[in-house]
């Protein structure tokens, strides 16, 4: 497969630059529709670090799959350029 026939989409599921524990769900809705694969990524300014860390696998629940990208989040321990405007909890 060549570079045109592949598209790489980043999609931040808060849909804000502010504070906010309810995260949208578009990004599953897209991703379900298309049969788009989800990779977990992350802009780690504590470590220095920018990446996909894993593919995450999708189910039928959005909710449910959130929360679990949420625990993800958690665990890794990220730190963002604004940290005060991002939090993994619910």
């Amino acid at each position: 497969m060549n570079s045109r026939e592949t598209m790489h989409l980043a999609i931040t599921p808060e849909g804000t630059r502010n504070l906010t524990k309810k995260w949208k769900a578009g990004f599953h809705t897209i991703a379900k529709a298309t049969g788009a694969t989800i990779c977990l990524g992350v802009f780690d300014f504590g470590r220095k670090e920018i990446g996909w860390v894993k593919p995450f696998e999708l189910t039928d629940d959005a909710e449910a799959d959130i929360r679990r990208m949420k625990a993800f989040y958690r665990e890794y321990g990220a730190i963002g350029q604004h940290p005060e405007k991002f939090t993994a909890e619910d």
